[in-house]
């Protein structure tokens, strides 16, 4: 992915994030905008397999379903498909990274919670969605960076 999309994407994470940290909403023109990254990649590519369309769908299909029984947010569920979308073949890292980075959270306002003794019970999981794929998508920019400087040099 060239260097100014995944710029793009981790400003739109970002803000993703905190959105949900304050208001406890994504909005779904980070989504948009996500998924608008995408499609931009796959046509400056030529080639729509750097569209992580079936790991989106292999998390957005579960996700309705823990939205429909009120388990996770369905600004959650969008937020991580859009990602997913940036991340072809990366599912079961980008999973493993939200999980830990969401145990943390967790963690986090439960200890907060305790010390408070007030608050909410939600958690803005949307921080640990954007962390995850903030990770992968620099490993994933990084690693092609490395393959086209390689190719460049031999």
């Amino acid at each position: 992915m060239p260097w100014y999309l995944a710029v793009l994407a981790s400003g739109v994470m970002l803000y993703a994030a905190g959105s949900d940290v304050t208001r406890y909403r994504i909005p779904n023109a980070c989504v948009l905008a996500l998924a608008g990254v995408a499609l931009a990649h796959a046509a400056i590519q030529g080639d729509f397999s750097v569209v992580g369309g079936k790991e989106a769908l292999a998390v957005f299909l579960p996700g309705c379903l823990l939205f429909h029984c009120n388990a996770i947010g369905g600004g959650d569920v969008k937020l991580a498909a859009a990602c997913l979308l940036l991340l072809p073949g990366r599912l079961w890292s980008f999973l493993f990274f939200m999980s830990v980075l969401g145990g943390l959270l967790g963690w986090g306002f439960l200890a907060r919670r305790r010390l408070v003794k007030s608050g909410t019970s939600q958690i803005p999981y949307g921080v640990a969605i954007a962390g995850a794929a903030l990770i992968e998508l620099y490993d994933a920019t990084a690693t092609s960076g490395l393959q086209e400087m390689r190719m460049v040099t031999f």
